[in-house]
């Protein structure tokens, strides 16, 4: 190095920045603190929010499962304490987070732990303290399902629907600690009408999965202990629903899974499934179920039930059927008849509604009538006997239903027979108009009367008004004439006699016979032409009537052979 040119002195004080070592966990990402900087508007603190959301999504995607669980417990804790923020959470940021729980169901294995880990993710939603929020968290995740249901195979579909099945629970635990609000019941349908049971979006799987549950996690988290007035304002989404609904797989689904079994969970319905069981197993021994007597005993608890109340012991409540004989009762959810049918006219003829739904909505209202009355309209309530149905049979003649098939038949094939139209109004016109010989109408029982030429009443000629018309008219009437007098003979055609059809025939038959002995004629001067060409070589005969008229002006101006000058010319 030259002497003029000094090197900087090295800085030992100076702070060595070192890059962050590559096998960082998903924890320390989480957890690490980042350097102070001071926030100075609220769009720097709201962009930090977003990146830490992006970084739960990024771990809560992970592969390790260790990780997933510690970020999920980070998560409780960051939700917890953001809704207490001034920071609102908006649809975004849950579309957000939801992204990654997602996939962190998605990556989950094994029955118990995808179990467990649906609970933990159900829980989320009791992690605020306003319902509003919780409920915007509810709508986003259906979002969510709606956007990504396609996406699932047939080996993840069971832990799905679980999901969904947990976290409605939860929602309906959420309102149920406020008491039901009728707020809050209105912005639990609102989200519903917009995400699940909006077909656009929802798919079809998905949304008759949710029906499938949805009386089914009512009367789980209710017990019974819901007054019906709250049952009316649950049900009111799923009226709405089925008012809109266009595809028919819905409506059959809505009904049998919700307004039927809403009938069968009732006593009424299940008096009528008790007796209708005990009558098959009998045989049926009567024609009507409301004639069979039942007698009913009431069975005691089981020991182990009688064993825990003894020591005083509180058995957990088992929402879930699972294995080990745990199974589920399913309490009566009671309901107003009347309150349900002014809900279905509410919005039978609404702005939304079509053919169908109105059609079965009135089906519907005529059920809950008779139910109302106290008349299970559902089921079968008769049954015909042997001697019923012998005696139905009895006069039973299967060649007079044959020959009324027979008969049947023919009227199809006469009716579908091409007709003109003009026949066809002439037949009309003698069906209504045509008088016998006494001036009273044919009394046949079908109001037909046979073609006659005699019994058709004259035609009205019209008269003829002489207007001043101009050329052009005339042209377009001359034009329109030739098209009258084209269909006139057409119809003519159609309308001959068998007589004109036969004198037609004898008529081709004549000219066929004449032309044939023309072409006998024409062959025996053919033969005769021939035998001259034989004698004759050189003699050249026009065959070609064309080429003979070409060429008689110069057989004029020739003077015709003499036998003697045609001797010579052989010679």
């Amino acid at each position: 190095m030259p002497a003029h040119v000094k090197s900087a002195p090295k800085n030992k004080n100076k702070s060595k920045t070192k890059p962050p070592s590559k096998k960082m966990t998903h924890k320390e990402v989480i957890e690490e603190p980042e350097a102070a900087e001071p926030i100075k508007t609220k769009d720097d603190a709201k962009a930090i929010v977003v990146e830490q959301e992006i970084k739960f999504a990024r771990c809560l995607a992970g592969n390790d499962p260790k990780v997933r669980n510690r970020v999920l417990k980070n998560l409780k804790k960051w939700l917890k304490l953001r809704s207490e923020g001034t920071f609102a959470f908006t649809d975004t940021d849950f579309l957000r987070l939801w992204k990654g729980l997602w996939y962190c169901m998605w990556m989950s294995d094994k029955p118990l732990v995808q179990e467990k880990l649906a609970e933990d993710l159900s829980s989320l939603v009791h992690c605020f303290n306003d319902p509003k929020v919780s409920l915007q968290f509810f709508g986003n995740f259906l979002e969510t399902m709606c956007r990504e249901w396609f996406g699932i195979d047939q080996w993840r579909m069971d832990k799905f629907m679980m999901l969904v099945r947990r976290i409605f629970r939860q929602v309906l635990f959420k309102l149920q600690e406020h008491s039901w609000d009728t707020e809050l019941v209105q912005l639990y349908g609102a989200w519903l009408d917009k995400t699940i049971y909006d077909e656009t979006k929802a798919p079809i799987g998905l949304t008759m999965h949710f029906n499938d549950l949805y009386l089914e996690e009512i009367s789980k988290v209710t017990d019974g202990n819901i007054e019906t007035s709250d049952v009316h304002a649950l049900l009111e989404p799923c009226v709405v629903f089925f008012a809109k609904s266009r595809d028919l797989r819905h409506i059959k689904h809505a009904t049998r899974n919700i307004f039927h079994k809403l009938m069968f969970q009732s006593e009424l319905g299940q008096d009528y499934q008790e007796k209708f069981e005990y009558w098959k197993q009998a045989g049926f021994p009567c024609t009507d179920l409301d004639d069979l007597e039942v007698n009913v005993e009431v069975q005691e608890d089981s020991e182990q039930e009688s064993e825990n109340e003894e020591n005083g012991e509180e058995v957990e409540k088992e929402l879930d059927v699972r294995a080990g004989r745990v199974n589920v009762v399913l309490k009566e959810l009671k309901f107003d008849p009347e309150e349900i049918i002014n809900l279905f006219e509410k919005y039978r003829f609404k702005e939304f509604t079509n053919s169908k739904s109105r059609k079965t909505i009135k089906e519907m209202i005529q059920k809950f009538r008779r139910f109302a009355a106290g008349e299970f309209p559902l089921g079968t309530h008769k049954m015909p006997t042997v001697q019923d149905v012998r005696e139905k049979f009895e006069d039973f003649d299967p060649d007079k239903k044959a020959q009324e098939l027979l008969d049947y038949e023919e009227e199809l094939v006469k009716n579908t027979v091409y007709m003109p139209p003009r026949v066809k109004r002439k037949m009309e016109w003698k069906q209504k108009h045509l008088m016998n010989g006494n001036g009273v109408k044919n009394g046949s029982d079908n109001g037909w009367v046979e073609e006659n030429d005699e019994n058709e009443l004259p035609k009205k000629k019209k008269k003829k008004v002489e207007k001043e018309e101009t050329p052009v008219k005339d042209a377009k009437k001359s034009k329109v004439a030739k098209k009258l007098k084209k269909s006139e003979n057409t119809e003519e055609d159609v309308d001959m006699d068998q007589s004109k059809k036969e004198e037609n025939a004898i008529k081709l038959l004549k000219k066929w016979a004449k032309k044939e002995k023309e072409i006998e004629k024409s062959e025996k001067l053919s033969k005769v032409a021939a035998d001259e060409e034989v004698s004759t070589p050189k003699k050249s005969l026009v065959l070609n009537p064309f080429a003979a008229a070409s060429t008689s002006k110069k057989q004029k101006d020739k003077k015709t052979p003499t036998k003697s000058s045609l001797k010579a010319k052989n010679a």
